[in-house]
């Protein structure tokens, strides 16, 4: 499938009924015989930290569910400026818009951490929303849902000041991820791709991280970062 991934497992690895479950939502509540569908006809793969999953012009011939992990989404112009226009975690599809419409990937998703990921066969997936109303609509609405949601993204990141759109990224990284136990944001981030999701430059970044460090908004060691003071940041983005 991808040069990319390190190993595979047979379709007939750990059973996904309960991940089908418990975890991701379009799967709630469908009966044993559509979970085990689902599970005959799929494999797994494992991606290292950093690999490409799917890459812009790859044809979806598979669903790709994300059993754990987390991802990021990037689109690159024909200059080679890129853009992060989401974020993912286990459990979720990754790339069911073009899957959806059979057409291209649009973007590149790459592992952020170590990630296992389930292929669902092509016909299998196609076939299973065609003909179940239920889960057709809970596909649209994720579809709806990240529409919404990136819209909402422009428009924070077009009004808002550099300060507003840090504050922002930070706020939306702790309602996706929440934190680890020692209460750092519980996911790694390069600054670099910080600064992409701030719509700002790595050198501005670094720079207004250290005011809301002196501030004592943040707490910061290494790449890891900790919100101290999540009103004042809350404040900051509503505010500006």
């Amino acid at each position: 499938m991808n040069d990319h991934c390190f190993s595979t497992e047979s379709n007939h690895c750990a059973g996904c009924h309960s991940c089908t479950s418990n975890h991701n939502p379009q799967f709630a509540g469908l009966d044993n015989d559509r979970r085990q569908l689902i599970d005959q006809n799929r494999n797994k793969l494992k991606y290292k930290k950093g690999e490409i999953i799917y890459k812009e012009g790859i044809f979806p011939s598979k669903l790709f569910c994300l059993n754990r992990g987390k991802v990021m989404i990037m689109k690159e112009d024909d200059h080679g400026n890129a853009i992060i226009t989401n974020l993912f975690k286990g459990v979720c599809f990754l790339g069911i818009s073009e899957f959806v419409l059979q057409r291209p990937y649009e973007t590149k998703c790459i592992a952020l951490e170590d990630c296992e990921i389930c292929l669902i066969h092509g016909k299998t997936a196609l076939d299973f929303i065609s003909d179940n109303k239920v889960f057709a609509g809970r596909i649209m609405a994720e579809l709806a849902n990240q529409f919404h949601n990136a819209n909402a993204l422009m428009l924070t990141m077009s009004k808002k000041n550099m300060e507003a759109r840090l504050a922002a990224t930070l706020l939306d990284l702790l309602k996706l991820f929440g934190k680890d136990s020692n209460g750092f944001l519980d996911v790694y981030l390069k600054r670099s791709h910080l600064a992409l999701l701030s719509h700002m430059s790595e050198a501005n970044l670094i720079r207004n991280l250290s005011e809301f460090q002196k501030m004592g908004l943040l707490g910061l060691e290494q790449k890891k970062i900790k919100i101290q003071q999540l009103e004042k940041l809350e404040r900051i983005v509503n505010l500006s």
